[in-house]
């Protein structure tokens, strides 16, 4: 009866000391640096960069893939500089520019015209290699280029999320499409990063903006097979 009494006695006062315990405990982990660990391996696992306009993509996708968040022109142009970085590409010296794409450098990118990338159904995706390298995105139907190596070479563009969330859908066997543009635009937030390998068929064509702009784009199968 007496230990009893001391519990109803003593119940409210317990139970706020072990609340308090386990809240100061709390804050005293987030304050250490198992605390900030926990915080950076939950963002570092969302894959999530947080001081930029652009999120970083998943991984083990079938094309790779980066959403900016805004579209202005220096965002584009940071993301571009970023995604360089990380092929350690380097742009084109004055006298590679003009060659075939074959002929080029390995490590380097360049900007090749949407004609060039232009790949009939009975044709290889070698044929892209035959396509006029330049150094300057100097038109709106310009594709940058990135040849890591004389068998891994890169076709990067803009696409809408819907084609990125498709396109990465392993549930959709088959001939994968998707509509490519040079640059980003309202809905077309995702730079796609290709592995011409990929690439089963291509067909350029030209959309009229307004009156005084047009831009070239890529209508793209792209095969699944690993």
């Amino acid at each position: 009866m007496e230990k009893e009494s001391f519990w109803k006695k003593y119940r409210d006062n317990i139970i706020v000391g072990i609340v308090i315990t386990v809240i100061g405990g709390t804050i005293l982990i987030l304050l250490s640096g198992a605390g900030t660990s926990i915080y950076n391996k939950f963002f570092d696992d969302k894959k999530i960069k947080t001081s930029t306009s652009y999120q970083l993509p998943a991984t083990n996708l079938f094309i790779q893939g980066y959403q900016l968040t805004n579209l202005s022109t220096t965002t584009a142009h940071s993301l571009l500089d970023k995604v360089r970085s990380e092929h350690k590409v380097r742009p084109l010296v004055a006298l590679e520019s003009g060659k075939k794409l074959v002929d080029v450098p390995v490590l380097t990118y360049s900007f090749l015209f949407s004609g060039y990338l232009h790949i009939e159904p009975y044709e290889d995706y070698k044929a892209i290699l035959n396509g006029i390298a330049n150094r300057f995105n100097s038109y709106s139907s310009y594709f940058e280029i990135h040849k890591l190596s004389e068998q891994e070479i890169y076709l990067l563009g803009f696409s809408s999320e819907e084609s990125y969330v498709n396109i990465n859908n392993p549930k959709v066997e088959g001939v994968k499409s998707i509509t490519l543009f040079p640059y980003p635009d309202i809905g077309k937030d995702y730079l796609l990063i290709i592995p011409i390998e990929k690439i089963i068929k291509s067909a350029d064509r030209e959309i009229t903006l307004d009156d005084r702009s047009r831009i070239g784009v890529l209508d793209l199968d792209l095969s699944s097979v690993e």
